[in-house]
């Protein structure tokens, strides 16, 4: 906890959105109860049914190994794993992030699988016998968590454009033309530009692959309109969007581009074939001269447009 203060004080002060990123909640059971609404009453009587489903077979081996202890664990490992194990179930089933996603709730259990697999692991290991003369419960629960993770395997890569539909929700995953030069541009600015080297996508297109602004080394001027994820208020992301994103979906002055990326301290400009602008000229705006050409993308250096 003391080594963990200064990144507590980085999220309730260093954020400029002027709420607290966590507050109270009850972990939902989605899969059978809606997520929104007056449920809260059944979301919490569904807690261990919620767990179960989740844990699965190492909920059933965590159980059994702790009918099995004839004593309080005394190793400080052992105090740690069911410390951080009870209270990674207390923050996953009563606290939430309230930025965009719940990263807190599904990221915090991870502690109390892991001392649950331990413990499952723990248990098979001093009860040693064949698969075949286990208990029918365990090998349900077996089968059901192999089955689960061939099911994740196949479907990441299967249940996608072009082998199955998606949502609108699922865009992010669609394939685009412009994707690889997208990642090539940002691989050449990671080789040839400074490591604080602003370099700015559009950020109004909320549907995007590589040009989310975070998988170069570079940072980016605003990510998207979910930038306020990184500290920012959501009225700063509103107003950088505004002020960069005509940039991509229309003609500008070249001295007008120049100004609205020194305005917002944008060192290069990413455009690429999926921006309007780029459609409108079929290739970069006219008088915008590329540092590095891909077929459908092309990197411009701020200083270089004209004033």
């Amino acid at each position: 906890m003391l080594a963990a203060i200064y990144q507590i004080h980085d999220l309730i002060v260093a954020r400029h959105d002027n709420a607290l990123p966590i507050a109270l909640t009850i972990r939902p059971f989605t899969f059978i109860l809606p997520r929104e609404g007056g449920w809260a009453l059944l979301h919490l009587l569904a807690l261990p049914l919620n767990y179960a489903m989740e844990f699965g077979i190492f909920a059933w081996g965590s159980i059994l190994y702790w009918r099995t202890r004839k004593e309080w664990p005394r190793q400080p490992v052992q105090i740690l794993l069911l410390a951080s194990a009870m209270v990674s179930l207390f923050i996953a089933s009563f606290l939430k992030s309230t930025i965009i996603n719940n990263d807190l709730g599904w990221r915090s259990v991870w502690f109390a699988q892991l001392a649950a697999i331990i413990w499952t692991t723990a248990w098979l290991h001093d009860q040693p016998r064949p698969i075949a003369d286990r208990p029918f419960t365990f090998k349900l629960l077996l089968a059901l968590g192999i089955a689960a993770v061939l099911w994740d395997i196949a479907g990441v890569r299967l249940i996608r454009p072009p082998y199955a539909p998606t949502s609108p929700s699922h865009e992010l995953f669609r394939l685009r033309s412009d994707n690889l030069d997208q990642r090539r541009i940002y691989e050449w600015a990671a080789r040839h530009l400074p490591a604080n080297a602003v370099i700015q996508h559009n950020p109004a297109l909320f549907q995007r692959s590589f040009n989310f602004g975070l998988y170069g080394r570079q940072p980016t001027g605003v990510a998207d309109k979910e930038a306020n994820l990184f500290g920012a208020s959501m009225d700063d992301v509103s107003l950088r969007i505004a002020t960069i994103a005509p940039i991509f979906s229309r003609a500008l002055p070249q001295a007008e581009i120049r100004r609205r990326a020194e305005a917002s301290g944008v060192d290069y400009l990413m455009i690429a074939a999926v921006d309007p602008v780029w459609s409108a000229h079929k290739g970069p705006p006219p008088g915008l001269r590329c540092i590095h050409r891909e077929p459908l993308a092309c990197l411009i250096a701020t200083k270089d447009i004209a004033r």
